[in-house]
């Protein structure tokens, strides 16, 4: 699944939704927790949008350890 999931929030919040597996890093991977290589483009995507003051909210299936 890759995801990015772009809203403004009734209060006028800019708020971007990102997947992990799939959209952050490419996989999931057949080494699982082991996330796959990393998509530098929605890095570079997501960490712009948090400069310019985004919330950003990672959802991911991924928990404790495996985050």
């Amino acid at each position: 699944m890759n995801e990015l999931d772009i809203r403004k929030s009734s209060s006028g919040l800019n708020i971007l939704a990102c997947d992990f597996d799939g959209t952050l890093f490419s996989g999931p991977t057949e080494d699982y927790p082991i996330p796959g290589k990393p998509i530098y483009r929605i890095h570079e995507y997501v960490k712009n949008k948090k400069e310019k003051g985004w919330i950003i909210i990672l959802y991911t299936c991924r928990e404790n350890n495996d985050l």
